[in-house]
């Protein structure tokens, strides 16, 4: 019976070092691991897998892994965890910010009637 992974799993040698690595990649940079298994977007449970269960990774999950730590040479610090980008959600929250202040209406009341001017005050 051919398994559906079958041509597309690292040998457990292989992942043993890729977890190997991370972890070497972890204490040098000082990055919670959590961290760069959300960045790559891969499971959690990724190095009790391989190591309590003996599960080899898959290639891609190993290119998603290796694309993570190339880029962040120096750590992910929490301004780019997940991908994002800082000045792009600074930008978000400008143009939120304007549009809340154009929804602003005056709710004062009419100083003759008392009824708000939102309201359809005839003054």
């Amino acid at each position: 019976m051919r398994s559906r992974y079958e041509g597309k799993l690292l040998t457990m040698a292989e992942s043993r070092a890729l977890i190997a690595k991370m972890e070497k990649w972890c204490r040098r940079t000082g990055t919670n691991y959590n961290k760069l298994v959300g960045l790559a977007r891969v499971s959690p449970s990724l190095r009790s897998s391989v190591r309590t269960r003996n599960r080899p990774i898959t290639i891609k999950v190993a290119e998603r892994l290796n694309d993570a730590m190339l880029k962040n040479k120096y750590g992910i610090k929490q301004v780019n965890y997940h991908g994002r980008n800082t000045d792009e959600m600074a930008a978000a929250l400008v143009i939120q910010t304007q549009l809340v202040e154009l929804r602003r209406v005056n709710r004062d009341p009419c100083f003759r009637c008392g009824v708000p001017a939102d309201r359809g005050c005839s003054h």
